[in-house]
């Protein structure tokens, strides 16, 4: 019975586990469910969290690569004709070359190049002549057969007349070479004008998602095949450059943002199965323990009705069922001497029914005297016929010897 799951047969088992199945293990689930479904969100909001960041620092960074290299135009326009620079125009710092060209753009319109071959030089946007002429520096990007070019201008110091102008060598500043990625390992860059046209971009299916949600801080993309979780930030330029603002996206693959959810998920199910295996032993063996006894008394019942007495109910769980089989024994014992007695008075009635004679009825009854009557001895008085007045008593030792006692007077 304990190891071939025969208690799962009743009926009252298979109600029991089914109860505490759906008291245990279904709120269990539930809220582990639950549980899974708020952790599972807190991640995606956190790798959300940390993409806007991601952005954001990529911002400040290019943001501040920019503003050096205005500081750098500025010194190269302070000195157009010092030779000392001529070897290390446009680095900063590390040597790294961070323009592709360099030039002047004289008043009457002519360039002279420093460094590099310009080009044609974009035209200024709206007031930012005004903003040359206060000291500032000014940024102009345009779209070329090549990719996006970007330029930095600014005016030649007094009493000198014209512009110096500077290609910038995107990579130095965007960090897509030379191992000086804003972003963190893992992560792509795009950076796209106000417009969302691509300056530099690794990622355009992170642009064009962008397109159809500019104002979602963080969006999923996908692009042939590939799928991943992006980020955005705007790089405000106006104030430090009179240029629309940037903006600036980092994106990881899909599937590595969700590894953390995946080790989750597995890990969870594994403790969810642990803790449901766990519940489901536990009730195992308590059922076991509680429907054992009432197995047994079952089995007692049917005896009994088979009119078997011969083997007691043995329960020993030290509970009520322990106390509610030694009362069933009890009442088995009890219908037992009940039955017993029944069954000698029908031997007593169908001996009365065919015999003649006085001595075979008795023969009936002395054998059966603890039956008929528990705790006695037997002593049958039988009246004379011819005298009523007297009687003689007779004994199962009398009756086996063969002779009666001397009468006795009625009294």
């Amino acid at each position: 019975m304990l190891t071939d799951g025969s208690f799962l047969r009743t009926r009252v088992a298979r109600r029991l586990l089914g109860l505490f199945l759906l008291c245990a293990v279904v709120p269990a689930a539930g809220l582990a469910a639950v549980g899974y479904y708020h952790m599972a969100s807190a991640l995606q909001e956190q790798a959300q969290d940390n993409l806007r960041a991601a952005a954001k620092t990529a911002g400040l960074i290019i943001f501040d690569r920019l503003r050096a290299l205005g500081s750098q135009l500025g010194y190269v326009a302070s000195t157009p004709n010092d030779p000392i620079w001529r070897e290390e125009a446009g680095t900063i710092g590390d040597g790294q070359p961070r323009f592709a060209a360099l030039g002047i753009e004289q008043s009457d319109g002519d360039v002279r190049d420093l460094r590099g071959e310009l080009g044609r030089l974009p035209p200024l946007l709206p007031r930012q002549d005004v903003h040359l002429a206060e000291g500032g520096v000014a940024l102009v990007a345009v779209d070329s057969f090549v990719g996006a070019e970007v330029f930095l201008v600014r005016n030649l110091p007094p009493p000198a007349r014209g512009r110096v102008w500077g290609r910038v060598l995107l990579p130095s500043v965007l960090g897509t070479g030379a191992g000086r990625s804003p972003v963190p390992p893992g992560s792509s860059l795009c950076t796209a004008g106000e417009t969302l046209s691509p300056i530099a971009c690794s990622q355009p299916g992170a642009l064009a998602a962008l397109r159809g949600s500019p104002d979602t801080p963080a969006f999923i993309w996908q692009d042939a095949g590939a799928t991943g979780l992006a980020g955005q930030w705007t790089v405000f330029l106006r104030q430090a450059f009179l240029a629309p603002s940037w903006v600036v996206v980092v994106s990881r693959p899909l599937a590595d943002v969700e590894a953390p959810l995946v080790a989750l998920r597995h890990t969870f199910l594994l403790g969810v199965l642990f803790a449901l295996t766990l519940v489901f032993a536990l009730s195992h063996v308590w059922l076991r323990r509680a429907t054992t006894p009432l197995e047994a008394l079952e089995a007692g019942t049917r005896r009994l009705a088979a009119g078997d007495f011969s083997q007691p109910v043995e329960v020993r769980s030290r509970d009520e069922f322990e106390t509610l089989a030694g009362s069933f024994n009890h009442m088995s014992s009890e219908l037992r001497h009940h039955f017993e007695a029944q069954q000698a008075l029908q031997e007593v009635d169908r001996a009365a029914m065919i015999s003649r004679g006085v001595d075979p009825v008795l023969a009936e009854i002395f054998p059966r005297s603890s039956l008929l009557l528990p705790g006695c001895n037997l002593t049958v008085a039988l009246a004379r016929p011819d005298d009523p007045f007297w009687w003689v008593v007779r004994t199962s030792a009398t009756l086996e010897a063969g002779r009666d006692l001397s009468p006795h007077p009625w009294e």
